[in-house]
């Protein structure tokens, strides 16, 4: 029941309760001393309840509670002898009963399962005994009765709480054979109990243990159970087991009730919600949430990845570095042990793949490359559908939602840019279409943002330190110039099965290849026209301070500042034109946004102004650009130029020009 916490080096980590001989590495601790102090000091009989999500450590936290109040503890739990840990004299008044119920209920039917599961309570209690004191006759015989005595008193007590929780008792008849050792019912059973419990007090403390007062038992997995079955179980043990001087801890949640009682309640509604409560009351007296929020994870999860040999130790006691894995583990496995453990096997295989051919970037910049892939792989573990989607777009600035207003690209940068945290969000990155179809990415969509805006932020400051130490030492420029060449040089490995690959995006150098390529996708003429007209008229407003980039179906226009060699050091996405099949958008900022289409056509973006040609704009609609442009240069002025250049190219037109084209397709 527990799991080999020593220092040794592992590829993997088991999901088994820790020993207490490791350290408390989620510091728990207090909450442990409490909880086992509030036991011992307690008024029997009682029932506790301790709940929390799968994984999240219920059976640790019960093993380490037996440890403080059973007497019995090394002989009821652990796999660690006394000689091999030193035990300090504790003040143990109980004796111990461990009862995992799903081993109980395997390969058997509800109905059988319920049985087994009280069965296996009063065998537990009679097999520790006979372990502590075999060589009694008393322990024998009183064994031996409580045995012979729970059979048919199980399957009565089934139906009598089958019919309670809303089920159906005729489906227990089939068990007819086991009714034969009934004697009174359930009453008969629970005095059977009393003495029995008595008669085992009496005849452990007459011995030279310390003396105790009561049993204690820890009934485990209650959740894995079918939701039916275990509120049956809790039924079970409240009419048959309560009984004096006995303790009952059980781990269930209290979500399994519900969903245990809707053959009875219904769907829970606001309406109904007391009644579940109350149901769950009755049976359970102290409620204890396993306190996940307050897990301390930097030490769990130094001391994890240190198992597993996932990269130098000297990089995980670097703060920032360490800060930056447990952002993101935060952001797909939350704090659940189990859940991390899972990840952190992925990620110690993942590792090892990467090993046998070292990445560039990880022989360039190691911390980098350790945390893109921990990023990665918490994505690939918690959200497999966003990491099948992210291994076919790997440009994070492709995930940036066509809302953000930004545009911002780096798509075939040669030169290094700023990254402006003022232009995004988390909230920009589109997950729409997947919140639609999957309930958990719904559930959890603030927090894969969080995660993929962490990613993109951690290889865009990367990109920045690297670029610089770059241009201090006279060197080129490095590789990796895009967040796609960062995401695809750590995915290689972490991809253990592909999805289906795409052919990639056509590459654009010029406007004309641009428009031609999106006239053979089909997009009216007349949207391609005022595109055309756009992309000529805005470079010569900011007299040819802004270039041109193609990515998708946007145009971006990017302002960059030049060093004294004349190389960029700085560059910016001031606003783009996206192509939409009714026209066009233009955007500056993240709230900013101009539309180009046809009255009459239904968006549900909100303009600030739509027209239908690009010449209709006024010189007040391009403002917002220009404070844009003014605030990445440092200029105080930008002159008003949009309708000056529009009646310059106008004059431009060269009559002649057209005639001659005209003559040429004769």
């Amino acid at each position: 029941m527990a799991s080999d916490t020593s220092n040794r080096k592992q590829s993997n980590l088991t999901d088994l309760p820790r020993l207490l001989s490791s350290d408390d590495l989620l510091g728990q601790k207090n909450y442990i001393d409490a909880f086992s102090a509030f036991i011992k000091d307690a008024e029997t009989p009682m029932t506790i309840a301790v709940q929390g999500e799968w994984g999240c450590g219920k059976t640790s936290l019960m093993n380490a509670i037996a440890n403080e109040v059973c007497a019995n503890y090394y002989a009821l739990c652990s796999s660690e002898s006394s000689a091999e840990v030193a035990v300090e004299q504790k003040d143990r008044p109980y004796l111990g009963i461990w009862i995992n119920t799903w081993q109980y209920s395997l390969l058997k039917s509800n109905s059988e399962a319920q049985i087994a599961v009280i069965k296996g309570v009063a065998r537990e209690l009679s097999a520790q005994m006979d372990k502590l004191m075999g060589t009694s006759a008393v322990v024998k015989e009183a064994g031996r009765r409580l045995i012979s005595s729970i059979g048919g008193i199980a399957l009565t007590a089934a139906k009598v709480g089958a019919s309670a929780a809303g089920l159906n008792p005729l489906s227990l008849n089939g068990l007819d054979e086991m009714v034969r050792t009934q004697e009174n019912g359930p009453e008969y059973f629970r005095e059977q109990l009393r003495k029995t419990i008595t008669k085992y007090l009496d005849e452990y403390n007459q011995g030279k243990h310390k003396k105790i007062k009561g049993f204690i038992f820890f009934v485990d997995d209650l959740d894995r159970l079918d939701p039916p079955v275990a509120v049956q179980v809790l039924s079970l043990l409240k009419n048959l087991f309560e009984v004096p001087k006995s303790i009952f801890v059980l781990a269930i949640d209290y979500e399994v009730v519900v969903q245990g009682l809707a053959s009875r309640f219904g769907e829970r509604t606001e309406a109904n919600e007391r009644e579940f409560r109350s149901f769950f009351d009755k049976i359970i007296q102290l409620t204890f949430r396993v306190p996940i929020e307050s897990y301390q994870l930097e030490s769990f999860l130094k001391d994890m990845l240190n198992r597993i040999q996932y990269c130098r130790a000297k990089l995980l006691e670097n703060d920032a570095f360490l800060k930056t894995l447990i952002d993101f583990t935060l952001h797909s496995c939350g704090k659940n042990p189990r859940s991390i453990k899972r990840m952190l096997n992925t990620l110690s295989l993942t590792r090892k793949i990467h090993a046998i051919r070292q990445p560039e970037l990880e022989r360039t910049d190691e911390a980098l490359f350790f945390q893109i892939l921990f990023g990665i792989v918490c994505l690939q573990s918690a959200y497999p559908r966003i990491y099948d989607e992210l291994v076919r777009k790997p440009n994070l600035f492709d995930w940036i939602e066509a809302d953000a207003g930004e545009g911002v690209s780096i798509t075939e940068m040669p030169v290094i840019t700023d990254f402006d945290e003022e232009d995004l969000s988390p909230q920009d990155f589109d997950l729409a279409v997947f919140a639609q179809n999957d309930p958990w990415v719904k559930k959890r969509q603030p927090a894969i943002q969080k995660l993929l805006f962490s990613l993109l932020e951690l290889i865009m400051r990367g990109k920045i330190k690297r670029a610089k130490l770059a241009e201090r030492a006279g060197q080129p420029q490095p590789a990796f110039r895009t967040t796609k060449d960062y995401v695809e040089q750590v995915i290689q490995a972490a991809r253990f099965t592909a999805p289906d690959e795409e052919p990639e995006e056509f590459q654009c150098v010029t406007l004309d290849e641009f428009i031609q390529y999106w006239q053979e996708k089909g997009i009216e003429d007349s949207i391609l026209e005022n595109l055309r007209t756009f992309c000529r008229l805005l470079p010569r407003v900011f007299d040819g301070g802004l270039a041109l980039e193609f990515n998708g179906a946007r145009v971006l226009f990017r302002a960059n500042q030049l060093n004294e060699a004349g190389r960029i050091v700085r560059s910016k996405v001031i606003t783009t034109v996206e192509i939409e099949p009714k026209g066009l958008v233009v955007r500056a900022g993240r709230s900013y946004k101009l539309g180009v289409m046809k009255q009459g056509i239904r968006r549900s973006l909100s303009f600030a102004r739509r027209v239908e040609r690009v010449e209709d704009f006024a010189e007040s609609d391009i403002n917002p650009i220009k404070e844009r442009y003014k605030k990445f240069t440092g200029k105080s002025r930008v002159e008003a130029r949009w309708i000056k250049v529009l009646e310059e190219m106008r004059s431009e037109s060269d009559p002649s020009e057209s005639a001659a084209e005209g003559g040429s397709a004769d």
